[in-house]
């Protein structure tokens, strides 16, 4: 975020001193009219936003345009012209005043609009297509919220200068975007990761299940459509896992494809190997299984007779059928290459350990 001229003190204690004043004003019995608002709130905020030269400001009734004028043109004749229309303190802030406000920064070519009573502060994005409430972008609700610091500092002139604003916004609808695409089961990147998810011959899979593996991958946290100014939602803590040793035999009987996330491998007279998923399990396996002698009759296909149709590991990259083995994995064995169907491992880990432990380990 950048800062103005004055900085992050500067605003907040003018807006603590603004409120000191109104309070101050309301307890003398006096009622707080358009005028009184501008005089007590806007002519003392504006300065300390950056605003101090004399051509920053201009009044109603001086701005160049069609129509009515707003109360307040800021940057006049520049390209970061921006509007703020001012309404008596609390006045309720309707659709009439809000349609007003818009129509006064697209009567001038503006994008930028705010309004508010002194107390609430609304900024509309006058170039937007969407219905008068969507064009609101950010809103504070009191000069009191925790959010008046970086409000106020999105408006202040040199955050203008800079596009804070736009850059913050925009920001803030691409976050918003792909919240909802990651977020949603029914939305075009969960289905297009559904289709390659069954390329690669993960059978019947289901969008909830893409889903949930797109939110454990990110870790996410759902954020509201357009988080409110300010607001900085912290990451999740990172849980500890919990972790077990596990033999092959245990792992033939374990729920180990929802359940468990493999971390290292431990074999016989082997170091501790890193094994970031199933088919390298699987694969290591294999390996120890070869560098032994120990390997069945190729081609094998798995001792689960509910996949054997599939090689599991032969000669060449095909099944009986002759279809590619996909995503297949090369190993030697006594001078031969032989291939690891590493689809078949990601896809039914628990069918592959039963059946490595059936033929291999008697």
């Amino acid at each position: 975020m950048v800062l103005t001229e004055t900085g992050a003190p500067a605003i907040l204690e003018a807006v603590k001193s603004i409120q000191e004043s109104v309070d101050q004003y309301l307890a003398a019995g006096y009622a707080m009219n358009e005028a009184m608002t501008e005089s007590i709130i806007i002519d003392k905020l504006l300065p300390v936003l950056g605003y101090t030269e004399v051509l920053d400001i201009i009044k109603q009734g001086l701005t160049e345009g069609v129509g009515e004028f707003p109360d307040y043109t800021l940057l006049p004749k520049k390209p970061e012209q921006w509007i703020l229309e001012v309404k008596k303190w609390k006045l309720p802030l309707s659709d009439k005043e809000a349609s007003q406000t818009v129509k006064y920064a697209s009567n001038l070519g503006n994008r930028w609009a705010v309004l508010t009573n002194g107390c609430e502060w609304r900024i509309y994005d006058a170039h937007s297509y969407k219905p008068l409430a969507a064009k609101c972008i950010l809103t504070l609700k009191s000069l009191a919220d925790p959010d008046a610091y970086e409000f106020f500092t999105l408006l202040s002139k040199s955050s203008i200068f800079d596009k804070q604003l736009e850059h913050t916004y925009r920001a803030r609808l691409i976050s918003a975007a792909v919240t909802r695409e990651l977020t949603s089961e029914d939305s075009a990147t969960i289905k297009a990761l559904r289709k390659a998810v069954e390329v690669l011959e993960i059978p019947d899979v289901k969008k909830p299940e893409v889903l949930a593996a797109v939110q454990q991958l990110l870790n996410m946290t759902v954020m509201p459509a357009i988080p409110p100014c300010g607001t900085v939602t912290p990451p999740p803590p990172t849980p500890t896992p919990e972790t077990k040793t596990m033999t092959l035999r245990e792992l033939g009987s374990a729920p180990l494809a929802t359940n468990h996330v493999p971390v290292t491998l431990i074999l016989p007279g082997k170091d501790v190997i890193a094994v970031p998923g199933w088919r390298d399990v699987v694969y290591e396996v294999v390996q120890y299984i070869a560098e032994n002698g120990k390997m069945p009759p190729i081609p094998y296909a798995n001792g689960s007779s509910a996949h054997s149709d599939r090689y599991f590991i032969n000669s060449s990259n095909t099944h009986s059928d002759g279809s590619i083995f996909v995503a297949a994995r090369e190993f030697q064995y006594r001078g031969q290459t032989l291939y690891i169907y590493r689809t078949f491992a990601y896809a039914h880990p628990t069918a592959v350990i039963v059946g490595l432990r059936s033929s291999f380990f008697r």
